[in-house]
């Protein structure tokens, strides 16, 4: 039986669904690797810097939607979306379990 917390993001997430398109999670692998898990993100923010000392040139913040998705994202993962792959840099889970915010640079 599904629990509350489960069924509040799957409404969620559910709702939010028609907002967001295709990317690919590259999920690290033990031995080696990645496995590919489609996702339904939506890019939030898209950085190009400076080249500042310090600072990465590129960083995107990208939401996931997380039902279906047994474990969410970790700082080994990967992420293809807007054009290219990305590392992820920093995970943060929706209390909800609805979505995850990602911050990534990329490759």
């Amino acid at each position: 039986m599904a629990t509350l917390t489960d069924s509040l993001a799957a409404i969620l997430a559910g709702a939010a669904s028609p907002l967001f398109g295709d990317g690919m999670l590259h999920r690290a692998q033990a031995q080696g690797g990645f496995a590919d898990v489609p996702i339904r993100c939506r890019t939030e923010a898209l950085w190009q810097g400076t080249g500042e000392p310090g600072l990465p040139e590129h960083r995107l913040t990208l939401i996931v939607l997380l039902p279906g998705l047994g474990t969410g994202p970790t700082t080994e993962d990967e992420v293809t979306a807007a054009g290219r792959r990305w590392r992820i840099a920093a995970v943060e889970q929706d209390p909800a379990g609805s979505h995850a915010i990602l911050d990534a640079r990329p490759l």
